[in-house]
């Protein structure tokens, strides 16, 4: 298995997040979602908001995973989200390709440059019906 980097992502990501966000939701998010919006153009979505976040990121960060292969994940980091439970892991997805990524994917996303740290996170989980 090749090693992964990590780095910030930038505009010219937009497309690839998009197309992993949307595989992550048709895979996991049955349920959760209408079939009918996971089976239509889910990635029309998820590139509009990927691209408009990516442009213009609004006290958050987004950092992707990549290996020899490319992109493997992705976490998004809305930054001071709430005023008791601080920053706010917004999206964390990683390729069904590369599951066991996910361990060694948290240290790196803590960091979150410098703007946050493990003890100020929240992740919200949704349940479906």
């Amino acid at each position: 298995m090749t090693s992964l980097r990590f780095r910030a992502a930038g505009p010219d990501d937009a497309e690839k997040i998009a197309l992993l966000h949307a595989d992550s939701w048709r895979r996991h998010y049955r349920g959760a979602y209408a079939d009918s919006f996971l089976d239509g153009d889910v990635v029309a979505n998820r590139r509009s908001v990927w691209s408009s976040r990516l442009a213009a990121p609004a006290n958050s960060t987004t950092v992707v995973a990549e290996d020899d292969t490319g992109l493997v994940g992705f976490v998004h980091v809305v930054f001071d989200e709430d005023d008791r439970w601080g920053s706010f892991i917004d999206n964390l997805h990683v390729s069904h390709k590369r599951r066991r990524t996910r361990r060694r994917y948290r240290t790196p996303y803590l960091r979150c440059r410098g703007r946050c740290r493990a003890s100020d996170m929240q992740v919200r989980v949704f349940m479906g019906a």
